[in-house]
């Protein structure tokens, strides 16, 4: 495909926007000013994430400075507000004065981006588990993002060990990391990119049309809608979530991984300390006659996991006890990847979509994997075991997906 050679600088051209007003003369709080990002970047279709930790990036969630005028970039580049909207071409009074303008002019900006994504003027992006470009993936926004800044030279990352000249939008992505709670396909590869400079002012076209991700993309937590079907999943290293039992946020329960919820209110909600480094929120589920409110960044869309598992035999499953140790047998010349032998791709579930906690471990054998719940299962209750996504040490994918459904005696 041949691209178009445009100039992107770091000065963002912004349309006039019109919003409700919001009082020029108080700061929101960092909570009021979180749920107005959720909320104009569903509006916009960006992934909430993205759009909290570029504010973030930009101006540490400042609309106006400590004078009470609109906060002002001191790197020169005239940005303005929380966005930090640049161009005085551009910039209105609504977008210095208006917190939400200024945001929904962040928003259309980065939409512009996309678009230069989706017409192949920038690369575009593909992980293993999508086709090209999915809105909803957030790894799939990071030529966007880069863009947003600047589609230049120094956005280039220049390597792991030098974290501050790994770009704008790499830091962009730290940030949804370490203050969202994500754990966000590895973009390191990157660094290896071929890349022409094509002006005097660093911009740059990369040679690539399409850049790969060998691993699943991120889709965002933040977009979920009343009466949505939920599992959760965590996105750290351990095998649990915690579900909050009212708004208050501050007691609360472990919960398995894939255990299913309904979203009962998709409005947004945040802890009420009110920190500018807590990028995640909140939703309100039920699941029976339970209702409590789980992280965003444990929710994941049912519809989402289209997986295709298949019946697999070779289990023992006779006899299912209620303390019964499973183990599953995988071909005997095959050595196991033990950081795929978790709780993520090796769980059960009953039959009514609760989770189970249990303990999975590769066996010494380094082909078997022994799966042992923590507490005894149900008798008379029907559960599946599943296994997915286990690698061999040598990054194999262990064939197609599989389960097996029993019965507790």
């Amino acid at each position: 495909m041949k691209k178009l050679a445009i100039l992107m600088t770091a000065f963002l051209m912004v349309t006039t926007l019109f919003a409700p007003a919001v009082s020029a003369e108080e700061e929101l709080s960092f909570n009021e000013k979180k749920e107005l990002l959720v909320e104009v970047a569903r509006d916009y279709d960006i992934p909430p994430e993205i759009l909290i930790a570029m504010a973030y990036k930009e101006s540490a969630f400042q609309q106006y400075g400590a004078d009470g005028e609109a906060f002002e970039s001191t790197n020169g580049d005239g940005g303005f507000g929380i966005m930090q909207i640049t161009n005085p071409d551009y910039v209105t009074e609504e977008i210095k004065t208006n917190t939400r303008a200024n945001i929904e002019a962040g928003a259309e900006v980065l939409n512009e981006k996309w678009e230069l994504v989706e017409d192949g003027t920038l690369p575009s992006i593909k992980t293993t588990d999508s086709e090209l470009n999915d809105r909803d993936i957030i790894e799939h926004w990071y030529f966007a993002v880069m863009a947003y800044n600047g589609f230049v030279e120094y956005n280039v990352p220049k390597g792991e060990a030098d974290a501050e000249d790994r770009g704008y939008q790499e830091h962009v992505f730290k940030l949804m990391e370490n203050f969202g709670e994500l754990n966000l396909a590895d973009t390191t590869f990157i660094d290896d990119l071929e890349y022409t400079v094509i002006n005097d002012d660093g911009v740059i076209s990369f040679e690539e049309d399409t850049v790969t991700f060998n691993e699943p993309g991120t889709y965002t937590g933040m977009d979920v809608k009343t009466g949505d079907q939920i599992y959760l999943i965590n996105n750290s290293n351990v095998d649990f979530g915690y579900l909050y039992e009212d708004d208050s946020l501050i007691e609360r329960e472990k919960v398995p991984y894939y255990t299913t919820f309904e979203v009962v209110d998709d409005q947004v909600l945040f802890k009420e300390t009110n920190q500018s480094s807590n990028h995640y929120g909140y939703y309100k589920v039920k699941r029976g006659n339970t209702v409590g409110y789980l992280s965003s960044s444990n929710l994941n869309l049912a519809e989402r996991d289209t997986t295709a598992f298949e019946t697999f035999d070779n289990v023992d499953m006779e006899n299912v006890n209620p303390d019964k140790t499973f183990t599953i047998n995988f071909q005997e010349r095959v050595n196991l990847n033990e950081d795929t032998v978790d709780s993520e791709h090796v769980y059960l579930v009953s039959e009514d979509g609760q989770g189970v906690f249990a303990t999975v471990e590769l066996l010494e054998n380094g082909h078997s994997i022994e799966v042992n719940p923590t507490y005894d299962l149900e008798s008379g209750q029907t559960y599946t075991l599943y296994t997915k996504g286990v690698e061999s040490t040598q990054g194999v994918m262990m064939g197609t997906p599989i389960r097996y459904t029993f019965t507790v005696q």
